[in-house]
This record gives C-alpha cells, structure tokens and sequence, in this order.
C-alpha cells in the first residue's frame, strides 16, 4: 500500500530459510538501533515507524514455502500468499525495486559488474571492489531510508481521500495517513518471541 521499505537483510548467501528469516526478524527490530550498529543517526520517524508484522505476506515459492515457516503461520496467523513460479509480475513492486536499487547504486559502486561480458584483456571488475559487507549495508540503509522519507512515487494512484487530505505520494506519509484512515491487522511483535517462531 505505501511502498515502505520495512525490513531487509545483506548477506553473501544465496536466497535461503535463514536469510528470509534474518529479513522478517529485521522487520520488527528497532530500526534506530539497528542503524546505529551501522553508524547511522536515526530517529523513530525516519524507519522505526513500520516496525510491525503484517496479516499477510506475499511471497514466490522460494523461501517461504514449506515447513520452516508453519510455525510463524501457526503462531502469529499471518497468511503467506506464494505467487505462481516464474511470475515476478505478481509482485512487480518488490520486483522493480531492486531494479531501481541497482540503478541507484551501480554506479557509485567500486567493482560493480558492468556489463555481463568482459572483452578479451579487460581489467577483472572483482580485483576493483573494495567494499566489506558492513559498508555496503551502510548504503543500502541509506537508500532505504531515503526511499521511505524523501522518494516521491510519480506513479502511484491516490485515492480521493488522499488527494482531499493532501497526501503527498512518498512512503512514509503513505503509511502514515493508512495508519489513520485504513484498516490493518499490523502487531507490534517482540523479537525474540519471533526469532523464536521462525
């Protein structure tokens, strides 16, 4: 509904049960701490304010399909809605958010592929990398925070309602008038009772 960034985990692993779990677990961390592991100043408006479980989660049959995530069905009653396989479409926001991550990023990025195909002699773009996992956390943090606070979806369709209060099409104030003008079934969860659960 509002585009918001909730939660996100940076890891070398392959799409894995641990890494979504890591994820959903990050969803409700406080966010300002989190961020200040990182070295960066926050303060509970900024991404703290979305630090809650959702009714449901949509998914693509990867990692949450299967056993391991019965127990955060059982416990919490959040439904997960796996798409059909090969269908990125059914989840286009997500989708093109990585995208648009990416593009944002890339060129700012020592070692970043290029191209998919090197020519013949080109320097080795893995030998120009100079980032270690917790710098370039640190950068997605702040794109995630500038995407939530400052992004202005040119795109998004505004309802009536939004348009009379005045709603401006950026995340954060998304989320906020849903808070106060839609219904929600969002809980505040304790993190060790879902890093339980998961």
């Amino acid at each position: 509904f509002s585009r918001c960034v909730v939660g996100i985990n940076i890891s070398l692993e392959g799409p894995s049960w641990a890494g979504a779990s890591v994820a959903l677990t990050n969803v409700v961390t406080n966010k300002v701490i989190y961020c200040k592991d990182f070295g960066i100043e926050i303060g509970e408006d900024e991404w703290d304010f979305c630090s809650t479980l959702p009714e449901a989660i949509v998914a693509d049959r990867g990692e949450l399909e299967g056993y391991n995530i019965e127990s955060l069905i059982s416990a919490f009653g959040i439904k997960i809605l796996n798409t059909a396989s090969y269908r990125g479409d059914f989840k286009s926001i997500i989708e093109r958010y990585f995208s648009t991550l990416t593009q944002y990023t890339k060129p700012f990025m020592p070692g970043a592929i290029k191209s998919q195909y090197r020519e013949r002699g080109e320097q080795d773009y893995r030998l120009s990398a100079t980032l270690d996992l917790e710098q370039f956390t640190r950068i997605i943090i702040k794109c995630v925070l500038y995407h939530n606070n400052h992004h202005y979806l040119k795109n998004y369709v505004r309802s009536e309602d939004m348009i009379a209060d005045g709603v401006e099409p950026i995340p954060r104030l998304i989320w906020e008038w849903g808070i106060v003008n839609r219904t929600g079934k969002l809980r505040t969860m304790d993190e060790d009772l879902l890093k339980l659960n998961l």
